[in-house]
């Protein structure tokens, strides 16, 4: 008989080795678990369930619900996310994903949640959805009631060879010849930028702009386009940490598909080559960007699945 309760500190170590004894599962350290889960300020224990067996950690789920508003967003009282759910493999088939699963939904739902999504919670999670080879993961979320969404493309390049393409070289002349420019983040640009986020993308990118500065890490790690001093498109990376990570990226509407991005792109690209990174990755894109990257030389090499699942009621 499997005891279900909270997880507590004591417990880390135990989800460390279950995680990693996961195939299907990206391996996980301390650091990663306590930066995503842990250190969220929305980080409550009765949102993190284990299974157990004579004491030993048979499964778990992690779950996450705002306590504290997320800018513009709210609390959005009504949602709810699984951050990440597993259970060992020597103890599979024996009903505890859908006992740790049940048991977090049913809380939720007493508590006025009637919309679930996996994976994907702003500003960090551990995956941005359920990976498409993961089919057991996939049947079992869909036997739950949760329904498969759009594709998430995971995109890399190889940089150890970088060269920018006559092309894009070319194009930049051309930008430049039109009154555009593209520099390196500097601190009198902090405003400016943060508005220019808060006007035309999501909060989870003024979040991580915001990290940016706070961490002095901009100047490094972030690039901008501006036309005629006016910012038309910027470009992150290393917003978790990892220096090869891309994103987020985006240009203002008046100035897409003339060719501000990809001149964007390849200036942060030179960048990364310039300061020793031979590798660069993009975590999560839709169908839209992944065919802008694409025509940059990425390629998709892993897809995930965004899943939700809309009125959840107690069982």
């Amino acid at each position: 008989m499997f005891q279900y309760s909270a997880l507590g500190w004591k417990d880390i170590p135990q989800v460390v080795n279950l995680w990693n004894s996961c195939p299907e599962l990206d391996p996980i350290d301390h650091h990663k678990l306590a930066a995503v889960l842990f250190s969220n300020e929305n980080y409550s224990a009765e949102n993190t369930l284990g299974a157990w067996d004579c004491g030993n950690l048979a499964g778990f789920i992690f779950g996450m619900r705002r306590r504290y508003p997320y800018l513009d967003r709210g609390l959005e009282s009504e949602k709810a996310w699984v951050l990440c759910q597993a259970t060992a493999p020597e103890y599979r088939r024996r009903g505890i994903g859908t006992q740790l699963l049940n048991r977090l939904e049913n809380q939720w739902a007493a508590q006025g949640v009637s919309h679930i999504t996996l994976s994907a919670f702003s500003p960090y999670y551990f995956s941005p959805g359920l990976e498409s080879s993961n089919s057991e993961a996939r049947a079992f979320f869909e036997r739950q009631g949760y329904t498969c969404g759009a594709p998430a493309y995971w995109m890399e390049m190889d940089l150890s060879h970088f060269t920018i393409p006559a092309p894009v070289a070319e194009l930049k002349q051309a930008k430049l010849a039109l009154g555009y420019s593209y520099i390196p983040f500097s601190w009198e640009y902090t405003l400016p930028l943060l508005d220019f986020a808060k006007a035309n993308f999501s909060t989870g990118w003024q979040q991580h702009i915001r990290q940016a500065i706070l961490s002095g890490r901009a100047p490094q790690t972030l690039s901008l386009c501006l036309y005629k001093d006016t910012i038309a498109g910027y470009l992150q990376r290393q917003m978790d940490g990892d220096p090869c990570r891309l994103g987020p990226f985006g240009v203002a509407p008046d100035h897409r598909n003339g060719g501000v991005g990809t001149v964007l792109v390849w200036e942060m690209f030179q960048s990364m080559y310039k300061s020793g990174l031979n590798y660069v990755y993009f975590q999560s894109t839709d169908q839209p960007g992944r065919r802008f990257y694409e025509r940059q030389g990425m390629t998709v090499t892993r897809t995930f699945y965004h899943y939700e699942k809309i009125g959840c009621n107690a069982i």
